[in-house]
């Protein structure tokens, strides 16, 4: 379509792009440039929109552009950062950062989202640095706080994490998210009376965390609770049906952002998700990968049916190979969950580990059909292996994981 100025392909684009469609979105900033060649708000959103797509080169050139024309400009420094954390300069996006915090017309909420930049790559310390900076400049600013505690707890402080979290509740009673979070927190320490009166605080419509219903079930054992534990067994196959009516960002950011709890609430239309773990168990990485998964198939698959498999609503060789990197450090991390000599069925179904992996074979496997040549890198390829090596022991034989764990390990080769 034909639009008379850029304002109108711009809307377009950010149309696309807030709905995910990223192939569509920069297919419009592309035809407002060819109009508008010099248009910096279609320029920043073509950067934008190559970042979801992981060509972080051309996202770079064209913010390294649009900096030199605007150097203050917050959005040109907050997308640099972003690139440069992709392409593993973290002392680079560093200095983008520090150079967007010098403009005083930066809110909490726009240091609240720099610091989850750097969370979402897996840098932790620095994150918790700016989260803090962002609840100073404004105390009662709830995200800050739960961010700062998703910090904490992968950096191996469950107080502090527990405290910030507790910050988080007294700036919004309403929060149920740091609720969730505060009371498995409580539960995995050992402490599951405090967890279950966290828990208890919760509505029902409240709770899309699979893990919380499950583990208030097992706390809800008393006579008198008979009703409540029909209504918790009712929530909890809900949740397992759905997943809240969100952006891709929203879901991305559901540890660290207040949720639009309204349309999670009237959305009669809600999809299974891809990823059916539990975000306080692994924070983040599950998230990620669903929101990657959403973008390359068409509808979530049943895994216990042998014959099963994913159906691609779109193939891109970027979005496969960003995927297979977020299994691999997933894979890294659950080593941490399970346990040498346990069956560790629970702390698989709460991860989610099965279907990933099933999912990761899937895309390999159209990987090597489209580029039987090979061109899967090769890098990418020794560090799934090294990854699934790590949790090879630990899996319980004849299981569901198990086969994904052959499945994927066959594909790889």
């Amino acid at each position: 379509m034909t639009y008379k100025s850029s304002d109108d392909y711009n809307n377009e684009g950010l149309d696309f792009y807030n709905g995910g469609e990223f192939e569509k979105a920069l297919q419009s900033f592309r035809e407002g440039l060819a109009r508008f060649p010099h248009d910096s708000d279609l320029l920043l959103g073509c950067a934008m929109t190559h970042i979801r797509l992981g060509d972080y080169i051309q996202a770079c050139e064209i913010l390294e552009g649009l900096h030199a024309k605007s150097p203050e400009s917050s959005d040109v420094l907050q997308g640099l950062a972003e690139t440069y954390l992709w392409l593993g300069r973290k002392e680079k996006a560093l200095e983008f950062i520090e150079l967007a915090l010098r403009n005083p017309e930066n809110d909490a909420s726009f240091v609240n989202t720099l610091a989850m930049i750097l969370y979402e790559h897996d840098q932790f310390e620095d994150a918790a640095r700016y989260y803090k900076k962002a609840f100073d400049m404004t105390p009662d600013f709830a995200p800050a706080h739960m961010g700062y505690a998703a910090c904490c707890h992968r950096l191996g402080k469950p107080q502090e994490a527990i405290a910030s979290l507790k910050r988080a509740i007294g700036a919004d009673a309403r929060y149920w998210e740091a609720h969730s979070y505060l009371g498995n927190l409580l539960y995995d320490l050992g402490d599951k009376k405090e967890a279950k009166a966290i828990f208890d605080k919760i509505p029902l419509e409240g709770i899309w965390d699979p893990t919380t219903l499950k583990r208030l079930l097992l706390l809800s054992r008393k006579e008198e609770e008979k009703e409540r534990r029909r209504k918790l067994q009712e929530r909890l196959e809900e949740v397992k049906r759905a997943r809240p009516r969100l952006s891709v960002e929203d879901f991305l950011n559901q540890i660290e952002t207040l949720l639009d709890r309204d349309a999670a609430k009237k959305s009669p239309d809600a999809k299974r998700r891809f990823w059916t773990g539990s975000p306080t168990l692994v924070p983040i990485m599950g998230l990620r990968m669903e929101a990657l998964l959403t973008r390359m198939f068409s509808e979530p698959c049943d895994f216990s049916d042998g014959n099963a498999s994913p159906r691609f609503a779109q193939f891109d060789k970027g979005l496969c190979e960003q995927y297979l990197l977020e299994l691999a450090k997933f894979l890294e991390e659950e080593k941490r969950l399970l346990k040498p000599g346990k069956s560790n069925k629970t702390a698989i179904e709460m991860s989610g580990l099965t279907n990933l992996l099933f999912y990761g074979a899937a895309i390999i496997q159209e990987m090597r059909r489209r580029y039987p040549a090979g061109i899967i890198n090769k890098g990418l390829v020794r560090r799934l292996h090294k990854a699934l090596s790590l949790i090879q022991s630990r899996l319980p034989a004849k299981t569901q994981a198990r086969e994904a764990l052959a499945s994927i390990t066959t594909a790889l080769g």
